[in-house]
């Protein structure tokens, strides 16, 4: 997201970095790139930022704890569900005990693509599956289930099957 504003003082390093851009660029490409990006910010264009910032928007601190917590709910629920006895998984909806995903374009999504590439809690996490199927953000429910299993573990330690059952009731 770009700034609406620089002040001179920003606005003059950045230009100066440009010019060593520019000096050491390898290619005609770039080098065209770094001299607009140049221009844009020594005539202080603002309405053109958005050209010299080409970077995404803050993923806040709590947005990335909460996909953690999420994250790290799903893979010990699918720990739990490995562990199990092909006779105690009867009755189990397995695929509703999966990571569904996160509503396309929020912060959250973009968090979560970068964690399951970039880090092993997407290690149960189904790459294809980011996205949440349906209209519905289902955080809210994420949220609830991450909260009965943060209860369980205080209160025992660890998951139990019939802990999944009442996961299932979230969902």
């Amino acid at each position: 997201m770009a700034p609406n504003q620089l002040s001179t003082v920003e606005r003059q390093i950045l230009t100066n970095q440009f010019r060593i851009l520019i000096s050491t660029a390898s290619d005609a490409k770039s080098k065209r790139r770094y001299e607009r990006n140049l221009e844009i910010l020594e005539r202080g264009i603002t309405g053109l930022y958005h050209l010299v910032f080409d970077v995404a928007e803050e993923a806040n601190s709590e947005v990335s704890n909460e996909v953690h917590q999420i994250l790290n709910t799903f893979n010990n629920i699918q720990e739990l569900v490995e562990t199990l006895e092909p006779a105690e998984k009867k009755g189990l909806d397995q695929s509703q005990l999966r990571f569904g995903g996160i509503s396309a374009g929020t912060h959250h999504q973009d968090y979560l693509k970068f964690a399951i590439e970039h880090t092993d809690l997407g290690k149960s996490i189904n790459k294809r599956s980011i996205t949440a199927n349906g209209d519905e953000n289902p955080i809210d429910r994420y949220r609830q289930i991450v909260q009965y299993e943060d209860r369980a573990l205080k209160r025992l330690g660890y998951l139990r099957k019939k802990d999944l059952q009442n996961i299932l009731n979230f969902v």
